[in-house]
């Protein structure tokens, strides 16, 4: 039968963790590091460039947002440019308006006037003549 010693056996004990060491060592150098190598290349070909992707478009999203924000504001100093300039433009109509309408009461007046002393002067000289044209139908009838 057998026999169950449990005292260990020095020798036996240091050349089985020798075995042991070497084979860790061997199946780390030949097996683990290169294929972890291999893993963490095609990883950062897949996951890392999905990754990198995912930063590009929060970069875009940002950039995106910041010209939007850009453009709203260009917009609305537009707006406010078009309204200063039509407020303006507005402004001088109505003095040029005002203006012309001032010139034109004056020249209208100024026409009145002229008609109104033309008028007197004819209604002068119709009393005149028609003094005279009187006088003589006068004679002609009574004579």
């Amino acid at each position: 039968m057998a026999e169950l010693n449990l005292v260990p056996n020095p020798t036996l004990l240091v050349v089985q963790t020798v075995v042991f060491s070497t084979n860790v060592w061997l199946i780390n150098t030949l097996i683990l590091k290169p294929y972890q190598k291999l893993k963490d290349a095609r990883d950062q070909a897949t996951v890392g460039n999905q990754d990198e992707a995912h930063r590009i478009l929060k970069n875009i999203s940002s950039m995106s947002a910041a010209i939007k924000q850009k453009t709203a504001e260009a917009l609305e100093q537009a707006r406010e440019s078009i309204k200063s300039a039509r407020d303006q433009a507005h402004k001088q109509q109505q003095q040029i308006v005002s203006a012309a309408t001032d010139e034109a009461q004056k020249t209208l007046e100024g026409f009145r006037d002229e008609l109104k002393r033309n008028l007197n002067a004819e209604h002068e000289r119709s009393k005149e003549v028609l003094g005279a044209l009187s006088d003589e139908l006068y004679k002609k009838l009574l004579n």
